[in-house]
């Protein structure tokens, strides 16, 4: 089989991996993701605890979060600030959506498994009839397919 077949039965396959991803009810949770390697589970834990109290009008925990998202440029925080901006039982913080998008490209430019499958998921939800953002959606999706 040629490179050119591969790639666009590699490309095809994606496709289909990630609208079934997008369009599950298990892919809009969280907690659907599998445990990620130590040195990010551990930060996960610990800040799904703060972005849970966060999200139940904490404010202290989400001025907790945005500090280690913003002063120590930790992607876990910054993919969680995400997470209570988008969800519809979460407090409202006055965070922008393109602040809050903005947050989430840079978790996932980190490596940042979960950030890289938000980013991808929003992209084909958003532009999913643009080939170049398509495809840019499929590369964040595949990333986080192989962990970061």
């Amino acid at each position: 089989m040629s490179l050119r077949a591969c790639t666009v039965l590699r490309s095809v396959f994606l496709f289909w991996i990630a609208c079934l991803l997008t369009f599950s009810q298990l892919g809009g949770n969280r907690s659907f993701a599998d445990e990620l390697p130590e040195y990010w589970q551990s930060q996960r834990d610990f800040i799904n605890q703060l972005g849970n109290q966060a999200c139940r009008g904490s404010k202290s925990d989400y001025e907790r979060i945005m500090g280690l998202a913003v002063v120590e440029d930790d992607p876990v925080a910054k993919n969680q600030l995400g997470w209570i901006q988008v969800t519809p039982a979460c407090t409202d913080y006055g965070l922008s959506d393109a602040r809050m998008r903005e947050l989430v490209r840079e978790a996932a430019t980190q490596s940042y498994p979960i950030a890289q499958f938000n980013l991808g998921r929003y992209l084909l939800r958003r532009h999913g009839g643009n080939d170049v953002r398509r495809q840019e959606a499929l590369c964040w999706i595949y990333r986080s397919i192989e962990g970061g």
